[in-house]
């Protein structure tokens, strides 16, 4: 889903040249997953995972 909420913000920084025209904005929603906050606890303390751990910790995080 389309987050449009920063969008008046960026419009106006880039219309009073505060950002550079050719510059690329990246929402702050995306940031949790570049910090690793997705990955399942467990996964960061044992070495190895089957492949049905992880399929099991995608459905737990995303369809429970």
């Amino acid at each position: 889903m389309a987050h449009i909420q920063e969008f008046l913000a960026f419009k106006e920084l880039h219309e009073s040249g505060k950002i550079m025209p050719d510059a690329i904005l990246v929402p702050w929603i995306s940031f949790d997953m570049l910090a690793g906050s997705h990955i399942p606890k467990e996964f960061l303390t044992h070495d190895d995972f089957s492949d049905t751990a992880i399929v099991t910790a995608i459905e737990h995080k995303h369809y429970h």
